[in-house]
């Protein structure tokens, strides 16, 4: 078998062990929300879909009831969201010295 054969028939092989991609052609999630993940928490919404995939590893932190977080996280979304469609907000922004 020729060195060509051996590469092509190994590259043909180790694509069937990839991951298939994420589709995002039918996703429920709004545009704007995946841009408010990227841009204010650094995270692509490809990371944090594939990050969900291992959350059953981590119950105790899935299942943390943690409302202060769920508060600061919404009105994050909520002044992006009115940035970016020119709406104004009265959300103030956290003290950043509260810990």
């Amino acid at each position: 078998m020729s060195d060509y054969q051996v590469f092509h028939d190994h590259l043909q092989f180790s694509s069937y062990n990839r991951k298939p991609p994420v589709d995002d052609k039918f996703s429920s999630v709004p545009l704007w929300e995946k841009k408010f993940c990227a841009s204010i928490g650094s995270v692509s919404w490809r990371k944090l879909i594939e990050g969900k995939r291992y959350m059953y590893l981590y119950d105790n932190v899935v299942n943390w009831d943690d409302s202060a977080v769920k508060e600061a996280f919404d009105n994050a979304k909520y002044r992006f969201w009115a940035e970016i469609n020119g709406f104004p907000c009265n959300i103030p922004l956290p003290d950043p010295n509260t810990y």
